[in-house]
This record gives structure tokens, sequence and C-alpha cells, in this order.
């Protein structure tokens, strides 16, 4: 199991501090349609549909990831679905789907188009008044990193984008991680435009 993605059949065996952001996140999907972007192995997925969410799509860009959510984590109300969110954050066959929250946890520093244009697309996706719950490492990213962060990520540049995207920021938080290598903005914002 490695930091970036997180791969148990349990909970128990999640890195603590992922499981943290997801239930951070539950806060916001109690009767809601979710899209849990780059849902990884799922347990997220499974995360937010126990706290409460209506339905929630999990969709990730690995095959495998899918495989291993829709054995381990698959239950009434979740859909797991491979997507590749570099080709847009429309999910095919769900073209006219909007969702009530947007769920991207450590994801945008992984995407090839920059942050301002996965917002708009995420925008796009989402109900008026909707909901984008999203983090990310406040960091600079390696180069040569293996987890192919694309974009050093600044917070402040990160909150006037999301301001810039239609999105209002309702909640702006740091998480530090249990391994003290890095701090995590979480962000939740809604959209107004």
């Amino acid at each position: 199991m490695g930091l970036e993605r997180q791969t148990a059949a349990v909970l128990t065996d999640i890195e603590p501090f992922h499981v943290e952001r997801y239930k951070w996140a539950s806060a916001y999907v109690k009767d809601m349609v979710v899209l849990d972007a780059a849902c990884g192995c799922g347990y997220g997925s499974r995360v937010l549909l126990d706290a409460g969410a209506k339905s929630v799509l999990g969709v990730d860009y690995s095959a495998e990831a899918i495989a291993y959510a829709d054995e381990h984590w698959k239950q009434d109300g979740i859909t797991f679905r491979v997507h590749d969110l570099n080709k847009g954050w429309v999910v095919r066959g769900r073209q006219r789907l909007k969702y009530d929250v947007v769920v991207s946890l450590e994801t945008i520093e992984h995407l090839k188009s920059k942050i301002p244009t996965n917002l708009n697309r995420v925008s796009k996706v989402l109900k008026m008044g909707g909901i984008l719950l999203f983090s990310h490492p406040t960091h600079e990213k390696n180069r040569g990193n293996k987890y192919h962060h694309w974009f050093d990520i600044n917070p402040s540049k990160v909150v006037a984008d999301v301001e810039n995207s239609g999105l209002e920021i309702i909640s702006s938080t740091q998480q530090k991680a249990n391994h003290n290598r890095y701090t995590y903005h979480l962000v939740a914002a809604r959209k107004v435009v």
C-alpha cells in the first residue's frame, strides 16, 4: 500500500489521513447525488454512501482500481466506472446528469490540464448550488516524482482559481498528514454562476 493509491478491502487498513479527508467530505453529502472523481480502489465512495449520499458514482482512470472497487467496495447505491478525467469531467452515458456534490481528493495535481481548466470543467457537471470538495498537497511538485504531480500547488492561487470558476469558497482548511511529510489543503466550494 502506497501513500498515493490506497488499496485495501477494509477501512482500517487504509492510511487514516486518507479516510479523514473522506470523513470531512461526508458532512456535505446527505441525500445528495455524488461524483467521486478519482475514486481509486473505491473505499471513499463507500464512506460517502455510508454517510447518507443518495447515490455515488466513483470514477478512476485505472481499470485495475475499478475492478478492485467493484469486488471489495460496491453495494446498492454505488456505481464504479473507468473514466479518465484528463479527457473531461462528463462521464460517458451520464452527459445530462448534474451532481449535487463532486468529491475530488488528491486529484488536481495529477491532471495534465491546468487547475483553472479543471475547475471550469467540474463546474459544468455541478448543479447550481452544488458543492465541489477537493484537496491537494500544499508543496511544490517533485521533478521526476513517480506520482506525476504536474503542477506546483499554491493554496492562495487555488482559492483565486476557484473564485474565478463560478464557485464560492464555503470552507478552506489544512490537514497535516500522519507521516508529517506534507500538509494538505481541503476546499469546499459552492457553484454560484
